[in-house]
Formats: structure tokens, C-alpha cells, sequence
């Protein structure tokens, strides 16, 4: 089927106000500029058939399906083109509508699954309500895909680590930058979170909490025993910093439960990290009567230093209420994400740290904004996240392949972000933590299945292992340093 702007086939003349409702369709198209609700001016070939025609733009439009209006998104505007198309493909992602080429045949709602509209067949061509016409031949349209101006609120729940939807209605209404909403709820409730963060309901209580009146005045620290060891550094536990203040948290992985080389550690990056701001004089130390926090030369280092120090008492860990609410969090939203991509539970510490960084830049209810607006003074950026345990493919450097016929990427999966322009996956092949910069990622794949590649992923030499890691030294990890990381384009790797 040709559907160059004069050379349409016969049978679709004389329908420049319908659509056609392609189940080969990448996109949505259109040829009716004035029909957008906004619109982003774009070159774009696209090829149909043995034509390319060249798309100027994509935007928004509202169209009318039985008695709702459905939003279509990235529709692709091709100017005086004869026909419009509806993607079965991208109205199933975006609007949760399904087509049925079977009795009844017509549009359903996939959550109820019930008929939004039926299919009639005027002409010889089958209709919807006079307004959309579907064929049952893939038309093969495709363009190379420019990045959205917005994403739905489901892809943006699952970027963001799986937070409510309420932290990211605030992100995109001005506490961040780089993220626009075109749906704002979900379009169902996610299983995964329900795996992840069912937990029992709270007493009710008449506790008034009391905020710091500076950063670091006061900091809750607390550790978590990991189920098994983390894939790479062999980490078994998760020490976590939180200042009252702001909310910030800081991580670090250890390998046994004595905290006091990454305390000093700690201290000495949070002096030189911040220490130009503001003077850094911790207080109060908040903490559970766990015996890591009571090491003779750590408390006797506190004492020295004139830090009141407030353990809880024994099995009442509710009285470190904000360290208990930070490994909450972490826990339940790793659960989540682990449980939607299928990784390994050997990936809980990568997964625990890019949780950390995600809850650093969410909303915070007690503090009205963000923890690193709190402690920055700028909303900040979260354009460059990406779903975690998406497919990853990691270029080859030219300089490492042995001919011209040898495959230029290798299948990860994404698990995290570190250092400027750096992100952190996994590699199943070698089972290994690996970190590159030049990928491209495929968000709406991130289930992990067994399989064979058919080359080997050991020949990438733009891939660090954890040889070489510099935090593996229990180095702190933090939201904050790391806001240079570019944006991952999701159809396109860098060069």
C-alpha cells in the first residue's frame, strides 16, 4: 500500500478525515497540522513502502473514540498526507486500547475489556464510527524516532524507581527539570510495587516531629544485612547516612558490620563536599543500639569530638524512626524493580544505590520539596534516567574488533549510574558489574531471560569492571555529584 501525499490507493481516496487503524504501524500519523493540540517541529524520513516522505514535526491530538476522547501520543505529522493512521502498537502502550480483528471486531479497553467502538465495512473498507478505517495489512510505516517531548505517568513511574505517582506529579509540576507528564495517573495499579511495598498499616499516634535547623546538625545512620552478597564487591551489608535536615542520604557498602573506616571516610567527603557551603558540625548522631555503633574507638572518637549520641532502646527500633523509614523505602522499592526485570538478587546493592539516588531527587513530605533542592538551593535534573533493568546495547570500540563483520554492541542490562557520563550494568554473559558510556537503551524490554549471545561480550574493552571500581574503597554514594550524567537516548547510542 502506497501512502505518498499523490499516491494513495484508489480504495482510500476521499478520507482526509479519517483514520486507519494499522496493526504494522510504528506511530501514529497524520496529515492535518491544524489538529495538533501541540506540536514539535522535526525533520524525520519516514518510509512506506518504496516511497520516504519526510515528516516535519509530532505533537499531541485528541480524537474521539465511542464516548471518550483518547490523547495520541508522538503522532508524526507528514504534511498533505491523504490518509491518517492510528498504531494499534502505540495506542496498546499509551492509552491501554487493544484491537481485535475477531468477533466483535473493533477497539476494547484492555483493563475492562469491554467494546469501545465496533467495526463496520462501508465500501469495502471496514470502519469505525466513520471516522477510522483498518486494514488488515501491516502498512510498515517507521521513522527513525526523535526523543518525546513528554512520557506517560507509567513510564515515568518506572524510571523513577517506582515512587507514588503524587512525588511525580510534584517533580514534573516544578521541582525537577527535564521531565513532562502527558498522563497524569496510572493507567493500573502496579503489581510490582504491590509485591514490593504491602506492609502492615500504621497506629495511629500524636507524635509531632521536629526538624534541625541546619544541615548536619543531626544525622540517623542505621545498617541493613543484605540476604546474600552483592554481585561484584561481595558487599553483605548497606550503611546508610540521613541528615535530618534535608533528608539527603548517603550510602555505603561493607563487607562486615565495622563501621569505622567509613565513617571517617564519610566525614572527610561530606567536609570537602560541602564544606564550602556551610560549616560542617554534626551534633546529635541518632542511631539504633546495634554493637556496630558501639565500637570503643568509634564511640570514644564521637565522645572526643562532643557529639551527643542517641541510641535507641534495645528492640524499639520505631525510635530511629527516619534511618528505619530510609531502609524502607530502599528495600521496597528494590523489591519492585528487581521483581519487574527479573535480576538476579545478586544486584540488590546497585539496585539499592540507584534507589538512593532517586529518593534524593523525589519530594519530600516533611521538608515541601526535594532533598537535593534542600541542600543545593536548584531543582534537580532527572532527564537522563532511564528504567532500571532495561536492555542496555553497549558499543564496541572499533579499536577491539577483530574485522568489519564483528557485532558492534553487546546485550546489558541497565542497573545504575556513576561518575560523569558513566552507567552501570549488568552483564549476564559474563555475569559481571560492568560500567560504559556509548549504549542504547530500550525501556519497554527489561525483563531478563536466559539466553545464549552469539558473541562475546569479554572483547568490550569500553566496559570497567570492578577491578578497577574506585568505590569499592567504601566510598560514599550520593545523588547529588552526579548530576552531569547526559541523557541516554533511548533509540540512538552516542558517538
Amino acid at each position: 500500500m502506497n501512502l505518498s501525499p499523490n499516491r494513495v490507493d484508489p480504495g482510500l481516496k476521499r478520507v482526509l478525515n479519517t483514520w486507519l487503524v494499522d496493526s504494522g504501524a510504528t506511530h501514529h500519523f497524520c496529515g492535518h497540522r491544524d489538529w495538533f493540540e501541540s506540536f514539535t517541529s522535526l525533520q524525520i524520513p519516514v518510509q512506506a513502502a518504496e516511497t520516504t516522505m519526510n515528516a516535519t514535526g509530532y505533537g499531541t491530538i485528541q480524537l474521539k473514540l465511542g464516548n471518550r476522547a483518547v490523547t495520541l501520543q508522538d503522532v508524526i505529522y507528514i504534511p498533505n498526507m491523504e490518509i491518517n493512521v492510528i498504531s494499534t502498537e502505540r495506542i496498546k502502550k499509551d492509552n491501554a486500547i487493544g484491537y481485535s480483528n475477531h468477533n466483535p471486531h473493533g477497539l476494547f479497553d484492555i483493563r475492562t475489556n469491554q467494546l469501545i467502538e465496533a467495526i463496520s465495512v462501508k465500501s469495502d473498507l471496514p470502519t469505525i464510527g466513520g471516522k477510522a478505517l483498518t486494514s488488515k495489512f501491516g502498512i510498515g510505516l517507521h521513522y527513525a524516532e526523535a526523543r518525546p517531548k513528554g512520557i506517560t505517568m507509567d513510564l515515568a513511574h518506572r524510571r523513577l524507581g517506582h515512587f507514588g505517582e503524587t512525588y511525580i506529579r510534584q517533580l514534573a509540576e516544578g521541582l525537577a527539570t527535564g521531565l513532562t507528564l502527558t498522563t497524569k495517573r496510572l493507567a493500573k495499579k502496579c503489581a510490582h510495587c504491590m509485591m514490593g511495598q504491602a506492609k502492615v498499616q500504621p497506629f495511629p499516634d500524636n507524635i509531632t516531629l521536629t526538624r534541625s535547623s541546619r544541615p548536619f546538625e543531626t544525622i540517623h545512620m542505621d545498617l541493613l544485612e543484605a540476604p546474600t552478597a552483592a554481585l561484584g564487591t561481595g558487599f553483605k551489608y548497606l550503611w546508610c547516612v540521613t541528615d535530618d535536615w534535608s533528608r539527603m542520604v548517603w550510602c555505603t557498602g561493607l563487607k562486615n558490620k565495622n563501621i569505622f573506616r567509613p565513617w571517617i571516610t564519610w566525614k572527610a567527603f561530606i567536609k570537602r563536599q560541602y564544606g564550602d557551603k556551610r560549616p560542617i558540625d554534626i551534633k546529635t548522631i541518632r542511631m539504633d543500639n546495634g554493637g556496630e555503633f558501639q565500637l570503643t574507638e568509634l564511640v570514644d572518637e564521637w565522645e572526643l569530638e562532643g557529639i551527643d549520641l542517641q541510641p535507641c532502646v534495645a528492640y524499639s527500633h520505631h525510635q530511629n524512626g527516619v534511618a528505619e523509614r530510609v531502609f524502607q523505602d530502599i528495600v521496597n522499592h528494590a523489591i519492585s524493580v528487581l521483581q519487574e526485570a527479573n535480576l538476579p538478587i545478586e544486584l540488590w546493592y546497585e539496585v539499592s544505590r540507584t534507589i538512593v539516588r532517586i529518593k534524593n531527587v523525589m519530594p519530600h513530605s516533611f521538608i515541601g520539596c526535594t532533598p537535593y533542592q534542600a541542600m543545593w538551593d536548584r531543582p534537580p535534573d532527572v532527564s537522563y534516567l532511564r528504567v532500571i533493568g532495561s536492555e542496555a546495547w553497549v558499543l564496541v570500540p572499533k579499536q577491539l574488533r577483530e574485522h568489519k563483520f564483528q557485532p558492534r554492541a553487546v546485550k546489558c542490562h541497565l542497573v545504575g549510574y556513576e561518575g560523569s557520563n558513566q552507567y552501570v550494568l549488568w552483564d549476564p554473559a559474563r555475569n559481571e558489574i560492568v560500567w560504559a558510556r556509548d549504549l542504547t537503551v530500550d525501556e519497554y524490554q527489561t525483563q531478563y531471560t536466559e539466553e545464549l549471545q552469539k558473541f562475546a561480550n569479554d572483547q568490550v574493552g569500553c566496559l570497567v569492571s570492578y577491578d578497577n571500581r574506585p568505590y569499592d574503597n567504601g566510598a560514599p554514594s550520593q545523588g547529588e555529584i552526579h548530576e552531569d550524567l547526559p541523557p541516554v537516548d533511548s533509540t540512538s547510542a552516542y558517538q
